[in-house]
């Protein structure tokens, strides 16, 4: 049982930081793209 609840945490985590790393990385390229038209 314990290693189920395990499994399911890490698999949260696991999600969670992909989709941080997918929307940080957005935010990057937005943030290069308003700087070009700006320029």
């Amino acid at each position: 049982m314990i290693d189920i609840v395990m499994i399911f945490i890490i698999l949260i985590l696991y999600a969670a930081m992909h989709g941080l790393i997918n929307w940080s990385s957005a935010v990057v390229e937005n943030d290069t793209r308003n700087i070009k038209l700006h320029k």
